[in-house]
């Protein structure tokens, strides 16, 4: 930092998005959607073929990435939940966090099965195992208050939102999904202003104008590539991730007709 006053958050944060996003373009072969450009010995040499952008065989590969990070990110969040809960009294009811972790982790082979390939990755038995045993501690231990078998009573009492949590755990892992698809839009982006610019021709003309075309084109994709990391990422954190992690988020009271100074909530 210069003058010795520390770097500011914005430039850490959009530091660490850059590079990601050039480690990110290198291992895909993804350079302004060219493959001319992705051939070139050079950078064919960073790409992980599995995951080539020019390779319809890869959306498989990424998207089972994308529920790999979404289980993991949840995973975490019931971990941390089950931290939490430990601290707290009586000790008993932090074991249904144990549950929503089991059934997390089962309910990712369930998503690949369905959303993936059935065939591919087919559900295996213990993963059943995981999603009911999961479900039963949460139903067992989520509303203990010191006497077990009115606590295991009040956890049937409350099967219906217990079952309906867990399809919402399901479909909260289908959610990261978003992220090959902002990347697959991106990319179609990309290809689209480079024909536009490939049909302007090879006259003078033609050439600046596509040069315009270019410069325009991605730089507008790249703006939009930004905000939408943002915008998905502040997503998945504040609804999914928080959501299994227990927290609530505060703000300021919406009043647009109101008087300037709203209250916090």
């Amino acid at each position: 930092a210069a003058a010795g006053k520390p770097i500011p958050k914005i430039v850490s944060l959009m530091t660490l998005m850059s590079t990601a996003t050039v480690a990110w373009g290198a291992v895909t072969g993804t350079w302004f959607g060219s493959a001319y450009l992705a051939e070139l010995p050079f950078l064919k040499a960073l790409t992980i073929p599995r995951l080539s952008s020019f390779d319809p065989a890869s959306s498989l590969t990424i998207k089972w990435l994308c529920f790999i990070i979404g289980t993991v990110q949840i995973g975490i969040a019931c971990i941390w939940s089950f931290i939490r809960a430990v601290k707290e009294k009586p000790f008993i009811r932090s074991l249904s966090q144990l549950g929503w972790l089991s059934a997390v982790l089962g309910l990712y082979y369930v998503v690949l099965n369905i959303v993936l390939s059935a065939e591919r990755f087919p559900i295996p038995p213990y993963a059943l195992y995981m999603i009911g045993g999961g479900i039963g501690a949460v139903i067992l231990f989520s509303r203990q208050e010191g006497n077990f078998l009115k606590g295991v009573l009040n956890g049937l009492s409350g099967f219906l939102p217990t079952f309906l949590s867990s399809i919402g755990a399901f479909s909260d892992i289908v959610s990261y999904i978003r992220l090959f698809a902002v990347g697959l839009a991106s990319i179609e982006i990309a290809k689209a202003f480079n024909a536009m610019a490939a049909d302007m021709g090879n006259q003078v003309f033609g050439i600046v104008a596509g040069a315009v075309v270019l410069l325009i084109g991605h730089s507008l994709n790249l703006a939009m590539g930004a905000l939408s990391v943002i915008v998905h990422g502040v997503r998945l954190n504040m609804l999914e991730f928080s959501g299994h992690l227990g927290m609530e988020w505060t703000g300021v009271e919406y009043r647009p007709f109101g008087n300037e100074g709203a209250t916090d909530q």
